[in-house]
């Protein structure tokens, strides 16, 4: 996944669809959802981004982020999915099928 700073998030906000992954490099469960993550993303065709909230922890409130990991949905801009449980693949992969089905590769 593509890490991102705080402008080219803006821009992706602004002028694309994606998922964002919210998390923080301390944090091991962040690191567990990213690999959980990680395999799935590659079925469709929409980029998939990584934030890293301590250095945008503005986002958090912006978005009203209650933990990380976090993965935000946007389409158009517009955030569309929330997602903080990533412990289950099939649940995750249900979740993200559900919003990208159409993009399949």
């Amino acid at each position: 996944m593509e890490q991102i700073n705080k402008e080219q998030l803006k821009q992706m906000k602004e002028t694309s669809s994606g998922a964002v992954f919210y998390a923080s490099p301390f944090c091991r469960t962040c690191q567990i959802a990213e690999r959980v993550i990680e395999p799935m993303r590659k079925l469709y065709d929409v980029p998939f981004y990584k934030v890293n909230i301590n250095e945008i922890p503005q986002e958090a409130v912006t978005e009203k982020i209650q933990s990380v990991p976090c993965l935000i949905v946007f389409k158009n801009g517009e955030p569309v999915k929330k997602m903080y449980t990533f412990d289950n693949p099939p649940y995750v992969l249900e979740q993200l099928h559900g919003e990208f089905q159409s993009t399949l590769k």
